[in-house]
This record gives structure tokens, C-alpha cells and sequence, in this order.
């Protein structure tokens, strides 16, 4: 796992925390830290093709990621949420990329407050996408 954390040089690439939670913050835990723009970036290789994955790789993440279909577009995304030391949810992402028009946009959200999920991150983002036409 950290030969692909750092070929993709993700984040700040610290997956000390353990192999199955490095990204799930926690009290007394590390978690990797990675930006919104990061997130973006992350996706932007993956849609062009400059990622170091397998054709039949990038395929099948398409395919997982895949949220709608509209006569405007279509959504590909991946959501997390986060929690505080309370395990009360404060923080919600959604990433990932729309194909509308010919064109494809990377996107990266991140929402913070109380009670705040993925489900917020991905409304905000749907939201932008459908006012500006491209779902």
C-alpha cells in the first residue's frame, strides 16, 4: 500500500496507522492528511490517464464510482465522512468527476460542521453541477 500511496503521491503519504485504517481519523491515530485540491488533482490523473493504473483497473473504478446519468451528464464519485473524538459527524467529502458536453471536470468537496455527512458534500456539488448545466 505505500508504494501506491507514494506512487500517486498522495496526501502526506503517512499510513503509519495501520494498513486497514490510515484514512479513518481516531483518537490517539494519525490519520493520512490529504487537501481538497489534492483530492482534485488525484482525480484529474485518473480521468486523463497519467494515474499509474491498469487500463482494466481504471475501467472498473469508473464503473464503482459511478453516481447518475442525466440528459446534461454524468456523475462519478466516491463519498466519506468524518467524525470527532465524540464519534459525532462533523465533516463530509465527496470526489470524484462529471462528463458533460464533451468535457470532463474533476471535483473535490469538503464540508465541516455538526451533523455534517457525505450526503451534504454531494448535495452541494450536485447542486453547482445542475445550475451551471452540466447534470
Amino acid at each position: 500500500m505505500q508504494n501506491w500511496v507514494d506512487e500517486i503521491a498522495y496526501g502526506n503519504r503517512d499510513i503509519s496507522a495501520g494498513i486497514d485504517v490510515f484514512w479513518l481519523p481516531s483518537k490517539g491515530r494519525a490519520p493520512i492528511l490529504v487537501s481538497p485540491v489534492e483530492q482534485a488533482e488525484l482525480m484529474r490523473n485518473i480521468i486523463s490517464g497519467e494515474a499509474p493504473f491498469s487500463k482494466t483497473s481504471l475501467a472498473t473504478l469508473k464503473k464503482l464510482m459511478f453516481i447518475k446519468k442525466t440528459d446534461a451528464g454524468i456523475l462519478y464519485g466516491k463519498t466519506g465522512s468524518g467524525t470527532d473524538d465524540d464519534g459525532a459527524y462533523v465533516l463530509g467529502w465527496f470526489v470524484g468527476y462529471v462528463e458533460s458536453h464533451g468535457k470532463t471536470y474533476a471535483f473535490a468537496c469538503v464540508a465541516r460542521g455538526q451533523k455534517v455527512m457525505s450526503k451534504n458534500a454531494r448535495v452541494i456539488v450536485e447542486s453547482v453541477f445542475e445550475e451551471h448545466g452540466l447534470l
